[in-house]
């Protein structure tokens, strides 16, 4: 290390040795004989100590300290060693006054200013280590910081993946034993619709929720199984246009909600799997058709943004609580009286899949907008 010393004293004899001794022991020092020329030189360059006379003719020991401290950086407390004439009991209250870190007195040995001088710089030099340790160990904290904040992102995925397994195993034994009697009840339900008379319009309605119910459970059974179901994505370029429509044709939209569509020229073509999108689509609209509990409106609109195709879906229903916010990720969470909770799980996983990440903002009682971003093309390599 080459500290800098800056060196100040009226005497110039004095003022000359002072150099020629700090000089020897390898410091980079200035020195200069009035208050004027310290700070300027001050203010141009930092310094590691100064040596002062405490009685300069233009200006007080004192005054002199306080604006030479103002020069250097705020957080850089520059040492100060005060050099004072004989011997006195006023040296130290002056050293404490100033805020200095030692003193000198006149006349005083070579030695003397040498030791001062050096224990000085030791003690700058372990200041500066300390200051280097304290930066890498913040450094290193952050660095913590990042890793543990990856580490519980990583645990939270492992936990969602394993919960996930689980669910998936028990959806597809579960699934397949389900949809035989389903169908039989469906086929019943259809067969006293078509081929029976019933003149009874009480049975008649009784037949037709039995219909509803049947499709309802269908549903979340359907829900389960692609739940359950990791296939690999049969991505193609399709046509994003026919995806959003079947979407539309697959979910159950009724007349109180309005259905309006903007789809950009630009987002054409996409590279994807069109099945597993289209279910992402639908899942994102039934639960829009679900937050409207009267009349109400559904948008969805299309655009390309750099390298990606936003589909964007917004209702103007209810809208979700900050809790349902939190948790809408996680499966089998739900607010609702039917359904498991599988609708935005199975869309955050497609869209995942695809590359892409799903963003939602949503405030109670002021509707819900859901973004899919996908990557436009495929990608290379």
């Amino acid at each position: 290390m080459n500290e800098k010393i800056l060196l100040l004293d009226d005497d110039k004899l004095l003022l000359s040795s002072m150099e020629k001794v700090v000089k020897s022991e390898g410091f980079s020092v200035d020195g200069v004989d009035n208050c004027r020329e310290a700070l300027k030189l001050l203010k141009q360059k930092p310094y590691d100590l100064i040596v002062a006379n405490v009685k300069m003719p233009e200006m007080d020991g004192i005054e002199f300290i306080e604006k030479a401290r103002r020069t250097q950086d705020d957080d850089k407390k520059i040492r100060v060693i005060i050099i004072a004439g004989q011997a006195s009991e006023e040296a130290p209250v002056k050293a404490i006054k100033m805020q200095a870190s030692d003193y000198l007195l006149k006349p005083f040995e070579t030695n003397d200013f040498i030791h001062v001088i050096n224990k000085n710089i030791r003690y700058i030099r372990l200041n500066k280590e300390k200051e280097q340790y304290v930066r890498q160990l913040e450094e290193k904290n952050k660095e913590l910081e990042k890793a543990n904040i990856k580490y519980l992102k990583v645990k939270k995925e492992l936990i969602r993946k394993e919960g996930l397994s689980m669910i998936g195993k028990i959806a597809s034994s579960v699934g397949h034993e389900l949809r035989n009697p389903l169908g039989s009840i469906k086929n019943v339900a259809f067969f006293l619709k078509k081929y029976v008379n019933i003149e009874d319009p009480t049975a008649d309605e009784y037949i037709d929720t039995l219909n509803d119910e049947v499709r309802t459970a269908e549903n979340i059974l359907s829900d389960l199984l692609n739940f359950s179901k990791k296939e690999k994505l049969n991505k193609k370029e399709v046509s994003l246009a026919k995806i959003v429509e079947k979407a539309l044709d697959s979910a159950t939209i009724p007349e109180r909600i309005s259905l309006k569509s903007k789809l950009s020229r630009e987002t054409c073509k996409i590279y994807a799997d069109p099945d597993k999108l289209q279910q992402a689509l639908k899942n994102i609209l039934e639960n829009s058709v679900s937050s409207i509990e009267k009349k109400g409106e559904i948008n969805i609109k299309t655009e390309k943004e750099d390298s990606q195709i936003l589909i964007k879906v917004s209702d103007d229903g209810q809208g979700m609580s900050e809790n349902t916010k939190k948790n809408m990720f996680i499966p089998l969470y739900t607010t609702k009286t039917r359904g498991l909770g599988l609708g935005l799980p199975v869309v955050k996983d497609i869209v995942e899949n695809h590359g892409g990440n799903i963003d939602i903002e949503s405030s109670y009682d002021c509707g819900t907008e859901v973004v899919l971003r996908i990557p436009a093309r495929r990608k290379k390599g």
